[in-house]
C-alpha cells in the first residue's frame, strides 16, 4: 500500500470518528467503539509501514548480494602488465601481470604488439602483412586473484633506450587496452602507463624522471 493509500485510510477513519463524536446522539458506547476502531486502523496501517519497510530493506539486501555474487563469478576491474628485474644492459625481463581489485579476473588473455620491433621492421622496409605475427604475442588465459600479481614468463628486449608495448586484454569481465612504455634514462628504467576500457582511463601512471612532452604526457 502506497503513502497516499496510507493516508486517505487514515483521514477515512479519522473522520468516521469525529462524526461520531460531533454527534449528540450518539451513545458513549457507540463513541468508544469508534475510539476502538480509530486505534486498531493506527496500528494496522503501523503495523502495514514497519513490513513494507522490511520488505525494502530485504530487496536491497538481495541486490547488494546479487551485485556481490555476480562480481565473483565474472570478475571486476583491470590488469597491469609491466617489467620486473629491468637493469641497464638487461637483454631479458620477467613479464608479469598484476590484479589490483578486490575481485578474481577470469580468462585473461593478453595480446602484446611490441612497437619497439615493429618499429625496427618498418625501417628495413619489412610491410606490416609480413611482420605482423613475430611483433604479437598472445598469452593467456588465465585467472588471477584478487591483489594478485603474476610472472608470466621471461621476456626478451627488442630496444636498448626505449621499449614500448601496445597491449589488448580480455576477460570474463570485458576487455580494455594498456599502453606500456619504459626509456632508459642514465642507468635507471622508468615507465609510464595507461589503462583505458573504451575512452575511459582506468589507469594512468609516470614515474619521477620519465620525460614529457609539450601536454605534460609521457613522450615517446
Amino acid at each position: 500500500m502506497s503513502w497516499l493509500s496510507y493516508s486517505l485510510s487514515a483521514l477515512t477513519v479519522l473522520g468516521a470518528f469525529w462524526i461520531a463524536l460531533a454527534d449528540k446522539k450518539s451513545s458513549k458506547a457507540a463513541k468508544i467503539v469508534a475510539a476502538i476502531i480509530v486505534l486498531s486502523s493506527i496500528i494496522a496501517m503501523a503495523k502495514n509501514i514497519q513490513a513494507e519497510r522490511a520488505q525494502a530493506a530485504f530487496e536491497r539486501e538481495m541486490r547488494v548480494k546479487a551485485e556481490e555474487t555476480l562480481r565473483q563469478v565474472t570478475g571486476e576491474g583491470f590488469t597491469k602488465v609491466a617489467l620486473s628485474g629491468l637493469k641497464p644492459s638487461s637483454s631479458e625481463a620477467l613479464l608479469a601481470i598484476s590484479n589490483g581489485g578486490d575481485y578474481p579476473l577470469y580468462d585473461v588473455s593478453l595480446n602484446i604488439v611490441d612497437l619497439e620491433m615493429q618499429h625496427e621492421f618498418e625501417r628495413r622496409g619489412v610491410p606490416p602483412s609480413e611482420s605482423f605475427f613475430t611483433v604479437l604475442n598472445k598469452l593467456g588465459p588465465f585467472n588471477i586473484g584478487p591483489h594478485q600479481t603474476v610472472i608470466i614468463k621471461n621476456w626478451k628486449l627488442h630496444g636498448s633506450q626505449s621499449l614500448s608495448y601496445a597491449i589488448n586484454v580480455t576477460g570474463r569481465n570485458g576487455a580494455w587496452f594498456q599502453d606500456l612504455q619504459y626509456k632508459l634514462i642514465g642507468d635507471k628504467w622508468v615507465r609510464a602507463t595507461t589503462v583505458k576500457r573504451n575512452n575511459d582511463v582506468l589507469l594512468h601512471e609516470i614515474e619521477d624522471g620519465y620525460p614529457l612532452d609539450g601536454t605534460g604526457g609521457p613522450k615517446r
